[in-house]
């Protein structure tokens, strides 16, 4: 007599074949051909017969054998000829588990203690799980030196999606989920509508851990492993260099040059220290060959208001410092050096900018626009202005602390003039500042005046002059303004010398309102 080893579920599980009939089987022991012995759950030994709706022969035991396949291998002991199987028991509790238990030979006539499982658990979730025992109604191991693990899908506190994990070696005594447990990868649904239709792409992954592994080189079949860990709710990484992200786009893409090319790169680099603080993103574009090398390229259009990069620090912290921004170059190579901590254009400055540029901490230019060049705020009101063509307007005082500095005119903005023919004939200079050199002539205690014509001069203005040399003491005096000439009265207090004296004038604007 052939023996059958079966077990087809745990206590208290039932088959329904298309409604006809229901088998309550605590074991199949095996029997003679067309003879199945089973115990009920009364624990009486009955033999079921076999009939048109189930045969056992050949040891295949089969319910509803006229639909089902007439594959006869052994290897198939059960078929079952029906288009659904359910498994239940409404005899049970709300929190037994109902759930399929597969075992594996060991080879030598017995099972291996570890085993798998497939069932519906908790309130709302189907498991496919590994060493994972439900029996008690909660977790166990099948096999205490293995680890447990099992994939969950329904709607949960845990997620959607995923998978839990339980180490070995733990003891065996209560739930090992509720004490060692813990979720390495999970999927949630987020913001989809109570009801309707569903919303695509919206999910969240819960991990612990991500690893990037580059199986490009086939030559020597050498992976690379990239690390990306969260702790604390910060990413850290390990390995990883570049995040290349290659877009069908005339906009561009975003990749990782190999350094002796052009194209845009997004190089993640070990974050650097400064004053032994640390840094969020750090970002390295670096090539041995010419052109730009952009660090970060950000872009913002299509909006009412447009910002293409933001820098804000708010945090509120006693004796503290908050800097939104911080520019800094630096290049001390001895071959003509070129640094700029910032740079700052409008229309008509290009993104690639000149290569003329000086070196300056900061520059500010308005292009082809006629914009301000700079503006200087207090409390949302203007205080100092730079306007297209350079003038510089201010609402309020403008002085120098400096005891040799003092405020004036650089050098370029002065001139200077010689007279002819008479100490009265006129001369032009059209400069803010300068210098007049009278004709040679003997002086004289009498005033006389000449005109300057000068185009830098408005009759608003105030215009003052002196004796910077000469033998002769000179009282000197501005005796007419007008726009775009004044006039120079002077004297001497008594001597009468033969030679050239020079007066110094300078400009100061002026307004009558």
């Amino acid at each position: 007599m052939k023996q059958i080893s079966i077990i087809i579920m745990m206590l208290l599980f039932s088959i329904s074949i298309n409604s006809q009939t229901l088998i309550n089987l605590k074991s199949i022991k095996g029997g003679a051909a067309g003879q199945i012995p089973y115990s009920t759950t009364s624990g009486t030994l009955t033999t079921l017969t076999s009939s048109t709706s189930l045969t056992y022969s050949n040891s295949i035991l089969k319910i509803n054998p006229s639909v089902v396949s007439t594959e006869t291998r052994s290897a198939m002991p059960l078929q079952i000829g029906g288009d659904f199987i359910t498994i239940g028991s409404s005899a049970s509790a709300n929190v037994t588990p109902t759930f399929i238990e597969f075992l594996k030979s060991n080879g030598a006539g017995g099972f291996r203690a570890c085993r798998g499982t497939v069932g519906f658990l908790g309130s709302d979730e189907m498991n496919l799980s590994v060493n994972m025992d439900y029996t008690n109604g909660d977790h166990r191991y099948y096999d205490v030196t293995k680890n447990a693990i099992w994939s969950f899908l329904g709607n949960n506190a845990t997620g959607n999606m995923g998978y839990q994990w339980v180490p070995a070696n733990n003891p065996n005594t209560a739930d090992i989920w509720t004490a060692y447990g813990c979720v390495p990868f999970r999927v949630d649904n987020v913001n989809q509508p109570a009801t309707g239709k569903g919303i695509n792409g919206f999910s969240k992954l819960t991990t612990a851990q991500i690893n990037l592994v580059d199986g490009t080189n086939t030559a020597t079949v050498t992976n690379t492993t990239y690390s990306l860990t969260f702790s604390g709710g910060i990413l850290n990484q390990t390995g990883l260099k570049t995040i290349d992200s290659r877009l069908s786009s005339s906009l561009g893409n975003i990749n990782y040059n190999s350094g002796t090319g052009t194209g845009n790169d997004l190089n993640l680099i070990t974050p650097f220290s400064v004053n032994s603080g640390v840094t969020a993103i750090n970002a390295l574009s670096y090539s041995t060959t010419t052109g730009y090398h952009v660090g970060v390229y950000s872009l913002a259009e299509d909006g009412n208001v447009n910002v293409g990069l933001i820098g804000k620090s708010a945090r509120a912290k006693a004796s503290t410092t908050n800097i939104g921004v911080i520019g800094v170059a630096t290049n001390t190579n001895a071959t003509a050096p070129v640094q700029i901590g910032g740079f700052f254009g409008l229309t008509g400055v290009a993104d690639a900018l000149p290569a003329s540029l000086a070196s300056s901490a900061l520059i500010a230019d308005n292009g082809t626009s006629t914009s301000n060049i700079l503006t200087l705020r207090d409390n949302a009101t203007n205080v100092l202005t730079v306007a297209d063509g350079g003038n510089v307007t201010s609402t309020q005082n403008i002085s120098s602390s400096s005891k040799t500095a003092g405020i004036g005119y650089a050098v370029g903005s002065g001139s200077t003039v010689t007279q002819a023919t008479s100490r009265t004939t006129g001369v032009t200079i059209n400069a803010i500042t300068g210098a007049i050199t009278l004709v040679s002539a003997a002086g004289s205690a009498t005033y006389q005046s000449f005109t300057v014509t000068n185009s830098a001069v408005t009759d608003k203005d105030v215009i003052i002059v002196n004796q910077k040399s000469g033998t002769d003491l000179y009282n000197v005096f501005i005796t007419a303004i007008a726009a775009g000439s004044f006039r120079i009265s002077y004297a001497t207090t008594g001597g009468t010398t033969t030679e050239q004296p020079v007066f110094n004038y300078v400009v100061i604007k002026g307004q009558t309102n």
